[in-house]
């Protein structure tokens, strides 16, 4: 599996997180470098996905795009399903979707400006809070310091 983080900055720890809540990772993520021996912003991890609740599908397969805070990564891996990358839905692709996504719960069919759902961490996936109060965000230097 491929993971390509846009802000190479985002710590390995927070990108572990996110991926087990739907598989386990099998020892540490390498990172991608070019022919030019330049790092691609990309890990690869080995990972085995966890079964799925729903019968059709026989493993819980993560979405292509996701967001950590403000980062946006994607998930690349072989036999992955082509979904929308704006909702996640199987059958259309971003350009042709019409979709509302909230980005405060995650669901579809509303926006966050009129959301009454509680709050989901786009790390962990636990209702009630954000990334920012998240306990399972890797601690940066500057927040153990201060």
């Amino acid at each position: 599996l491929v993971v390509h983080m846009f802000n190479p900055h985002v710590p390995e720890a927070d990108i572990v997180t996110f991926l087990q809540r739907y598989m386990d990772i099998l020892g540490a993520g390498q990172k991608i470098i070019d022919e030019e021996g330049y790092w691609t912003s990309k890990r690869r991890y080995m990972v085995r996905f966890h079964a799925s609740d729903v019968e059709v599908v026989c493993v819980m397969s993560p979405p292509a795009n996701f967001n950590i805070r403000p980062n946006r990564g994607y998930v690349l891996y072989p036999g992955q399903p082509r979904t929308c990358r704006r909702c996640g839905q199987l059958g259309h692709i971003s350009v042709d979707c019409t979709t509302e996504m909230c980005r405060g719960c995650g669901r579809a069919g509303h926006v966050a400006a009129g959301c009454k759902n509680p709050l989901v961490c786009n790390l962990c996936g636990e209702q009630g809070q954000t990334y920012r109060m998240c306990p399972k965000k890797a601690r940066s230097f500057a927040s153990v310091v201060s």
